[in-house]
């Protein structure tokens, strides 16, 4: 009998000797099986007979034995779960983990520049795209720090032009008008003003500019915030008798070290004695996100000027609580009839014009869509960077796996199943987004610092004087640390799974005989791998690469925008004259020689003043009179 005789002997004795495995693995893996004895045997045969017919019976006394535990036991690929779970109890399943672990983990030293490549690679891309969440969350996601924030209310004073009409745009209040808002019948638990101002702090220390809130009383209780110290205000006077300041934490320590005997104190804004009756709790900078400290809203009329106090001097941003059953369309609703009312006692005096109010929730209003827009922007092309790199991995992945291919079917033709060798590869994947994730926490932090120092003035804002974006918060919270190790085990798997599950089904038969080569030149690789992984990076590259080219173009057509004005060596600051100055009856006489002394100045050429349009700066002042007239 010649050798291909034998050859067909032999494996016809296999054959008989593997039906001793159950019939659900004879139709999964027979086929295998065999492949793999004929190249085996085949192999033996080039060498002796004798090798190849010893070869033949321990191979075929080997499958009778393992068919039948399979058959009556519990080892094996197709063994029933036995009764402590799917591997056998919680103790073995830790186990077999434990043991994978160690496996990857050895696995991973023997190729430490591809581990390391991998692991910078992740976290380049999940630090980054973790440094803008925490962005998204500050803008989108995080709730108001306030109690319950869902009842909070901004009130708008609106006009609406009649011809051609136009939808109503919100305005702030005056003061005589907000009294009368305040007096109104509305669904509201609590009512409040607020709006910003710049007071002169001396007497202590070199003088300082501050910004401040000038508030109503109830403005702390509305929004249930205790001072750290002392009390809230308590005064709606505007003599001197009874000016007030609630200063913030951070001024507090700054400038009177955190001495507690502050409170009783006085101090000097804008030349007038204030007496500090509380200190702000920590972090607290108002709903504008810059006051240092807080006085009364009558007050401004002696610290800054009584034209603030007006009917016709729009300045006061009104905030309201709402009651628990009052729904906020009710509350719209009633406001049409409130600014009918104020309109009666203050009449705009502007024809073509509609009065009306307006009610909207304060998470709505806090909303800066320009903000949003360009976050949102940014973190999807992260996104898609992200994408491209696990895109990167997985063709990675799948390149070394290809030199791997002959002792992944080694291992599967030794007994082990496809799903335990996957199993092995992507806990190998998980170890490699693990320290990709770890390492990206790190990136995120130093690239929150970066967003933070990047972050506009302007997507800091809200509506009007409303402010809860400060960039300077921007920290690697527990929220962005949550997002930011999930996204990495997110992407470990994504480029992780398709190539284990790629190359646990490959043909045992033909990798064994021809080694990694069947595995590269085979056409489901060429078809449903490398053409898939390349057709998808270069498509999100494409999108990344327009989007960036229309980004860069409007860029530089901005850039080129004229502004109207030669920005080159100007200089813009703000500057203020105290009600106790010795120009105080006559500031065109302060203005005039302010200016003289400032062109005086070696280096200049020309100054001026005004509000300061250029910085966004405006009044709402709607009064006008003739010359002569009061």
């Amino acid at each position: 009998m010649n050798n291909r005789s034998n050859g067909r002997v032999a494996v016809r004795v296999y054959r008989m000797a593997i039906r001793a495995f159950p019939r659900r693995i004879r139709r999964t893996y027979e086929s295998e099986m065999v492949a793999t004895f004929s190249t085996s045997h085949a192999a033996f045969r080039s060498q002796s007979p004798g090798r190849a017919r010893s070869f033949a019976w321990r191979a075929s006394l080997d499958a009778i034995t393992a068919g039948a535990r399979e058959r009556w036991g519990r080892g094996g690929v197709g063994a029933p779960p036995p009764p402590g779970g799917r591997f056998g109890g919680n103790a073995n399943a830790f186990s077999e983990l434990a043991s994978d672990v160690r496996f990857a983990a050895r696995t991973l030293r023997r190729s430490p520049g591809f581990a390391a490549t991998v692991v910078i690679v992740l976290a380049l891309g999940v630090g980054i795209n973790g440094a803008l969440f925490s962005a998204i969350n500050a803008t989108l996601l995080a709730p108001m720090p306030y109690a319950e924030p869902d009842e909070l209310v901004i009130l708008d004073y609106t006009l609406a032009e009649d011809e051609p009409p136009g939808p109503p745009r919100a305005m702030a209040w005056s003061w005589p008008k907000y009294n009368v808002l305040a007096d109104a019948d509305l669904p509201l638990d609590a009512i409040a003003a607020y709006s910003t101002t710049s007071l002169t702090l001396t007497g202590s220390g070199d003088a300082t500019r501050l910004q401040a809130e000038a508030i109503t009383p109830g403005y702390f209780a509305l929004l249930a915030v205790a001072p750290q110290l002392g009390r809230t205000l308590s005064t709606d006077t505007a003599d001197e008798a009874g000016l007030e300041a609630i200063l913030s934490s951070e001024l507090w320590r700054e400038r009177f070290g955190g001495d507690t005997e502050v409170i009783g104190s006085e101090i000097i804004l804008n030349g007038h004695v204030v007496t500090v009756v509380g200190v702000a709790p920590p972090g607290f900078r108002g709903l504008t996100g810059e006051a240092r400290l807080w006085v009364p809203v009558p007050s401004v009329a002696t610290l800054v000027s009584p034209v603030r106090l007006r009917p016709q001097v729009h300045w006061l941003q009104a905030i309201g609580r709402r009651s628990n059953d009052a729904p906020l369309a009710q509350v719209d609703e009633r406001m049409a009839t409130v600014a009918a009312s104020v309109d009666d006692i203050y009449p705009f005096g502007e024809d073509g014009m509609t009065v009306g109010g307006s009610a909207t929730s304060m998470a709505e209003a806090r909303r800066n869509p320009r903000a949003q827009r360009a976050v949102l922007v940014v973190a999807a092309s992260a996104g898609l960077v992200l994408l491209i790199a696990c895109v990167n991995l997985a063709a990675l992945l799948l390149a070394r796996g290809s030199d791997q291919a002959r002792e992944i079917a080694v291992r599967l033709a030794l007994g082990g199943s496809r799903g335990r060798v996957a199993r092995g590869l992507i806990t190998e994947t998980l170890l490699l987004s693990a320290g990709g994730s770890v390492l990206g926490v790190a990136v995120a932090t130093a690239a929150i610092r970066v967003v933070a120092a990047m972050w506009p003035a302007a997507y800091a804002s809200g509506g009007w004087n409303l402010a809860f974006v400060d960039a300077a918060g921007f920290a690697l919270n527990g929220t962005t640390l949550v997002f930011t190790l999930g996204l990495g085990l997110i992407a470990g798997l994504l480029f992780g799974v398709g190539p284990a599950l790629r190359l646990t089904r490959a043909d045992l038969g033909a990798t064994l005989k021809d080694g990694s080569k069947a595995t590269r030149n085979s056409g489901g690789w060429r078809l449903g791998g490398r053409r898939w992984l390349v057709t998808t990076e270069i498509a999100v590259a494409l999108v990344l690469l327009v989007g960036a080219s229309l980004m860069i173009g409007s860029l530089g057509r901005l850039l080129d925008v004229e502004t109207g004005f030669n920005e080159e060596r100007l200089l813009v600051f703000q500057y203020s004259l105290p009600r106790g100055s010795a120009y105080a009856d006559n500031p065109a006489a302060f203005h005039q020689e302010f200016f003289g002394r400032v062109r005086a100045l070696p280096g200049v050429e020309a100054a001026a003043g005004g509000l300061a349009p250029l910085r966004g700066y405006h009044w709402s002042i709607v009064d006008m009179s003739r010359a002569g007239d009061r």
